[in-house]
Formats: C-alpha cells, structure tokens, sequence
C-alpha cells in the first residue's frame, strides 16, 4: 500500500526551477521588444484618432457653414476655434507629442493652425506626431480638405 517502485516518473524540484529559470530568461529578453510594439500601436492609434477628429471638424464646418480652425498651442494639445472661441480641446497620450504643426497660409507664410472652410477644404500642411521611443506617424492634409494619415514623411 505505501510502497512506490522505482518506475513512477516526475520532475525533482531543481529541474523545475531550471525549467522556470530558462522561461524567465526569455520573458526578460522579450519584453523590450513588447514594450515598442506598444509604444508604436498606441502612436498609431493616438494618429488615427486625430485624422478622425479631423474628418469630424471639417463636417461641421460645413454642416454649420462656417470656417473652423484646429490651433496647435502645445507639444500634446490642440483646440478647436470658432470665430475666437474654443469649441473643444483634446490632449494626447502620455509619451505622444506634436512635434511639428505646418500649415501653409498662402504668399510663403506657415502657421500652426489648421483652417477649414465651409466648403470642406482646407490650408493644407502636416502634424509629426513623435512617440517616447523616437517613432513618427504624420497626418497629412491637402488643400481639397483630404486627411490622411501615414508613417512615411511627405514630400515637400
């Protein structure tokens, strides 16, 4: 009854902790490279929610007929302006800044504010968006008011 032969099989306690060693050893090799696929996947998405937002301010520039303007003031943040009045005011992700606002404004001049008519077109240029790891996404818009976003910077 309480006699065990010799052929029952199982693992000592040091090939376990071997075993659970090893697997530590890798999750530590991984886990710098998990934590840019991160930081890349939320600059993606923080990219894509603002070329969204960009849709959605020239749709009501022109379901109110009325120009609006998106004015980039900080390296996280950007409002919404009606005739000097801030509509709306949206701030990014930790980690995330705005590292570069263009927008022609006709005769040379650039200016960090993006401008929608009531005719959904718009003072095109670019917004670089930067992430803690040194990776860029851009949001391009053309002056016929398309917004697009993209990892490959435009031509100028």
């Amino acid at each position: 009854m309480g006699n065990i032969s010799g052929s029952e099989k199982g693992f000592t306690y040091l090939e376990v902790i071997i075993a659970i060693t090893i697997i530590g050893l890798f999750c530590t090799m991984a886990l710098p490279a998990f934590d840019n696929i991160v930081a890349k996947e939320r600059l993606k998405a923080a990219a894509r929610a603002m070329t969204v937002h960009f849709r959605e301010v020239q749709q009501l520039a022109m379901a109110e007929e009325q120009g609006l303007a998106i004015v980039f003031d900080r390296s996280n943040s950007y409002y919404v302006d009606k005739a000097s009045k801030v509509l709306e005011r949206k701030h990014l992700q930790d980690g995330i800044t705005i590292t570069l606002a263009n927008f022609s404004c006709g005769g040379g001049c650039v200016q960090k504010k993006l401008r929608f008519t009531y005719l959904g077109r718009c003072t095109p240029g670019r917004v670089e968006l930067t992430n803690s790891k040194g990776d860029k996404m851009y949001i391009i818009v053309n002056s016929m008011g398309r917004v697009r976003t993209s990892d490959i910077p435009p031509k100028d």
